[in-house]
């Protein structure tokens, strides 16, 4: 009996501080994650997105979205627009002001690739 209680002590304390230690769980955008399930095309060299699908409850169009995503000067967040191109301009079919998760981050490390984005 007298092995066994330092060996419970050990197991309590090992996993109390594994539960401890265990970092929060990240931000994840729902609606980015969305946005990323959509896309239709992606540039070749740098892997940015070009194009997106639109909603399947949306208006129908015969063409896929544009996507651009630009990071705000406060910081933190980033505008999304999803346009359609038209003959006389762009028409703004969604757009998202969201928080920067990691995925964000990343996408607008290729878009910088790209040439797109500052």
């Amino acid at each position: 009996m007298k092995r066994l209680w330092p060996a419970v002590i050990v197991g309590l304390l090992v996993s109390c501080s594994a539960t401890h230690s265990a970092e929060p769980p990240k931000f994840v955008s729902a609606t980015f994650q969305d946005i990323l399930s959509r896309v239709a095309k992606r540039d070749e060299t740098s892997g940015a997105i070009v194009s997106v699908k639109a909603k399947e409850d949306s208006p129908r169009h015969p063409y896929d979205l544009n996507f651009s995503i630009t990071p705000e000067r406060r910081g933190g967040e980033a505008v999304l627009l999803l346009t359609w191109n038209t003959k006389t301009d762009d028409s703004v079919h969604e757009r998202y002001r969201l928080r920067i998760d990691d995925a964000m981050r990343e996408e607008l490390g290729k878009q910088k690739r790209l040439g797109v984005t500052q």
